[in-house]
């Protein structure tokens, strides 16, 4: 199954966390409840929404020390 990836601002620190997603129909996806590092509940809204891995590390690469790092690592881990 094809992995999706979906990135959210945590309101109170304001570090992004990446959230697993299950693609659905009209390229929508489901995140996960929880973030890949377990810190982060799901919310609604997002910075990025249903994207691949590669578009993922791209787009979280752009915004640099304000993704969560443990979810980064989980990222990377996921690629190999």
């Amino acid at each position: 199954m094809l992995k999706v990836y979906t990135l959210k601002e945590h309101p109170r620190t304001e570090e992004y966390h990446l959230f697993m997603a299950t693609p659905q129909p009209e390229g929508k996806c489901t995140p996960e409840k929880k973030s890949m590092c377990r810190a982060m509940d799901n919310i609604k809204g997002s910075k990025f929404a249903c994207k691949d891995e590669k578009t993922a590390f791209i787009e979280c690469a752009k915004l640099g020390k304000s993704v969560c790092g443990n979810c980064m690592k989980e990222l990377y881990g996921n690629n190999e």
